[in-house]
């Protein structure tokens, strides 16, 4: 467990005492993982977790485009004050509908922006993004349905624009707050799938974007935060071949 992590338990759990964004019942301690914690809410003010002005849209957005809360249950955020989708959904959901806002942000990063496209239902940010086709092959499951957020590669957040050049650019968001990572190797899932067999079609392509000379080998992959971000670049490269959105 992260130094990080364990000062902005105290961090939140100051804040939770003191600001006056929080309700009376959402300052008692919240029930995570089996235990009573000061740095979390009580499950039944979860949605308190979010931003007082998004805690009505972004609950129903991820409801209308089946996004699942990490932690989260019935259809709440996590209770988590630490919690990474949460963190990224307070920063960037305020300006799903404020591209200019949105537009000064990015800026300074892609200073070739002109103006913001919406991504999805006129929204100007997208969340838990997973592409509009299975690009990495990917198994669905019975009902038939890919679920952003869960079991398959998701980028936190995608946004779309139009460069000065008239080109569209989509760029999608891995948010980091808190996490740390150990030495557990992924290569085979809980349910005994190789996963390994999903990936290296995509890893043995002649257009992967890895740079394959920097590796000691596809397995050193499996490892996180490296196996997170293998898969969000063959999903962000295969968005690009497919001139997602007219990018």
């Amino acid at each position: 467990m992260g130094k990080f992590l364990e000062s902005e338990k105290r961090r939140q759990t100051k804040f939770k005492a003191n600001s006056p964004y929080f309700s009376e019942a959402a300052r008692a301690d919240g029930v995570y993982k089996g235990k009573p914690r000061p740095f979390c809410l009580p499950l039944d003010c979860a949605e308190e977790n979010l931003f007082p002005e998004i805690r009505q849209t972004a609950p129903a957005y991820f409801d209308a485009q089946g996004i699942k809360w990490h932690d989260g249950r019935n259809g709440k955020p996590s209770n988590h004050l630490c919690d990474s989708q949460v963190c990224c959904v307070n920063f960037l959901f305020p300006f799903a509908q404020k591209p200019r806002a949105l537009a000064e942000v990015l800026r300074p990063i892609f200073p070739g922006l002109r103006e913001m496209l919406p991504v999805e239902n006129g929204q100007y940010v997208a969340f838990e993004w997973i592409g509009q086709e299975n690009y990495l092959g990917e198994r669905i499951s019975r009902n038939g349905k890919r679920t952003r957020g869960a079991n398959f590669t998701s980028a936190d957040a995608a946004v779309l624009f139009e460069r000065s050049d008239g080109k569209r650019q989509m760029v999608l968001i891995e948010w980091k707050y808190t996490e740390s990572y150990g030495s557990v190797p992924l290569k085979v899932a809980a349910s005994g799938t190789d996963r390994t067999e999903i990936y290296k079609p995509l890893y043995l392509r002649n257009d992967c974007p890895l740079n394959k000379d920097l590796l000691p080998s596809f397995d050193s992959l499996f490892y996180e935060p490296f196996y997170q971000l293998m898969r969000q670049q063959f999903l962000a490269h295969a968005i690009e071949k497919a001139h997602e959105l007219g990018a």
